[in-house]
């Protein structure tokens, strides 16, 4: 729910704040990607309610905005920004299905081809989902 709703403030917030503080997302990857390595290196199972992933993958969303909004911006990236939360809520759901109902694990079969494999086809049906559901003018306006 963090995540919708802080993609819901970030989505709405205007282009020309998101240009004065630039800083502010790569000072919140930097401390994310800190985060990551200090509890990483301690042991510590990271999951997607970890504070220091919840920093990390809010500030890249905000520094995709921010760079997706310029003039000399590719319109690939635009597009991409656009689905890029979607993408962060929705994953989960489909890796969980993967290892629980179908009962495949990647790592199990030649992981250097299932693993990407396994990955693309999990980014794909995750974007597929976010279309689908930016079709639904409540969910489009208020959270993708």
């Amino acid at each position: 729910m963090f995540y919708a709703v802080a993609g819901g403030y970030l989505g709405s917030l205007p282009q020309q704040s998101c240009k004065k503080g630039r800083w502010i997302p790569g000072l919140g990857v930097a401390l994310g990607i800190l985060g990551v390595y200090h509890y990483g290196a301690e042991g510590y199972t990271l999951n997607e309610e970890h504070p220091a992933l919840l920093l990390l993958a809010v500030s890249i969303f905000a520094m995709g905005k921010c760079m997706a909004g310029g003039k000399a911006s590719p319109a690939w990236l635009a597009a991409l920004v656009k689905t890029m939360l979607g993408v962060y809520i929705i994953h989960p759901v489909y890796i969980h299905l993967c290892l629980r109902l179908v009962k495949f694990n990647p790592q199990h079969h030649m992981p250097a081809l299932t693993l990407p494999l396994t990955v693309a086809a999990i980014y794909a049906m995750s974007v597929m989902t976010v279309h689908l559901l930016r079709r639904i003018p409540p969910v489009r306006k208020y959270l993708l």
